[in-house]
């Protein structure tokens, strides 16, 4: 469908697009660039690209628009490229993407937890209870934050700290899925099972759609149930 006149609005229709047909979106915004579109343009096509499957494509889209924008956009447009390189299976150009946007916006606790989460992928654990620990301190009511670090902690076998921070998490909220479902690892991890089996039924029956719900119930077929 051809696309409003006027920039914002165009922009809106192409945004609302890639949840209707995200190829159709890449398309357009593609002949959109062409037409001179600009940044917004070629913002929606990165955007069209990474839900269309095309993630290695968006992520070097979004890497490109950051060149000449200012630090706060830059520092959100790099964000944006690397979730995409995680999604093309390239979660160490994405942690290189982080730092550099880290380097604009220090401390930024969206950031750090989210290179914390590409450095749990790619191993670095003690890496990753470095960033959650600056994010945590950053603002002590970041409940992911919680739920990162005690996984990562567990990896490392420090479970009593583990522990402690699936504690904070679930006095605030006692229903917290991730909690739940990282307690039952922890509790398995030192024997636990019946309990770590309670804390992981006891997701599936909060949050039966989540995807912690479904990694509890793949917990619980391994466990026999």
């Amino acid at each position: 469908m051809p696309f409003a006149a006027e920039p914002q609005a165009r922009y809106r229709e192409c945004l609302a697009q890639i949840g209707i047909d995200p190829l159709a979106a890449s398309n357009a915004a593609n002949q959109w660039v062409k037409e001179g579109g600009g940044d917004a343009a070629r913002h929606c096509r990165a955007m069209a690209r990474q839900s269309a499957g095309l993630p290695r494509d968006a992520a070097e889209e979004f890497e490109l628009l950051s060149a000449n924008a200012p630090p706060q956009r830059k520092a959100t447009l790099l964000a944006q490229a690397a979730d995409a390189w995680v999604e093309a299976g390239a979660p160490d150009r994405a942690l290189a993407v982080l730092t550099e946007a880290l380097a604009l916006q220090p401390n930024d606790p969206a950031l750090l937890i989210q290179r914390a989460q590409t450095s749990v992928a790619l191993g670095q654990l003690d890496a990753a209870v470095e960033d959650l620990n600056m994010a945590i301190d950053s603002d002590g009511f970041l409940m992911e934050a919680y739920v990162l670090r005690a996984s990562a902690l567990r990896r490392l076998d420090r479970l009593d700290r583990s522990a402690l921070d699936l504690d904070t998490v679930l006095s605030l909220d006692r229903d917290n899925p991730d909690a739940l479902l990282e307690r039952g690892l922890l509790r398995q991890a030192a024997g636990d099972r019946e309990n770590a089996r309670e804390d992981w039924r006891r997701v599936v029956a909060v949050a039966p759609d989540s995807a912690a719900a479904a990694m509890a119930t793949r917990h619980l077929e391994d466990a026999g149930e």
